[in-house]
């Protein structure tokens, strides 16, 4: 493993238990057995691991939605798509989640700025999927919002330990929010 990765990493489980604020640079490099001022070698300051943290997880955000978006059609097979790839992103990289969930409220500016924004352009994305597959099933146009929300709402938790302790495997997880997200939509 690469530096740069087990750093991450390590900062993300600190952040992750002691919340951003919390953990310092000395808590990190203690992690990782280091000098806090070699971990300086490596990364500028603890907002600069908060902030590759946080892009990082977008940009796999953003390029798993982009490839659904150039191999699929359907807006039905599309949304199913982009909740495997939630839930695949959830149980893969938990912690990572948790700090791209939690705490990029504290990224400084403009980071903060230029995050949100592409916050704001994956939801439109999900939102123009969500919208398509509302007029296939005749809902109202106005409730394509309240599903978005409810929808990136409902795996919100699916990144925290609690979900290993359930016993419930990746696929099944997968197959559960299927069905209780498109049966919210989907009118038969």
């Amino acid at each position: 493993m690469r530096i740069k990765d087990k750093l991450y990493k390590v900062a993300a489980d600190l952040f992750e238990q002691k919340g951003y604020p919390a953990t310092s640079i000395r808590d990190i490099a203690h992690e990782m057995n280091l000098k806090p001022s070699s971990l300086y070698s490596h990364i500028k300051s603890k907002e600069e691991i908060l902030i590759s943290i946080c892009h990082l997880v977008a940009d796999a955000y953003e390029s798993g939605l982009s490839k659904i978006m150039e191999e699929i059609e359907d807006p039905k097979q599309r949304l199913q798509a982009v909740i495997d790839l939630h839930v695949d992103m959830a149980c893969t990289d938990a912690v990572s989640i948790t700090v791209f969930n939690n705490e990029w409220k504290h990224l400084p500016e403009p980071e903060l700025r230029l995050f949100t924004h592409r916050r704001r352009r994956y939801e439109k994305r999900l939102l123009d999927i969500i919208r398509s597959l509302s007029q296939k099933s005749k809902l109202p146009s106005d409730a394509s919002y309240f599903f978005l929300q409810s929808i990136l709402s409902s795996m919100l938790w699916l990144h925290r330990t609690e979900v290993k302790k359930i016993g419930i495997s990746q696929p099944q997880i997968k197959e559960l929010m299927k069905t209780f997200i498109l049966s919210g939509i989907l009118k038969d």
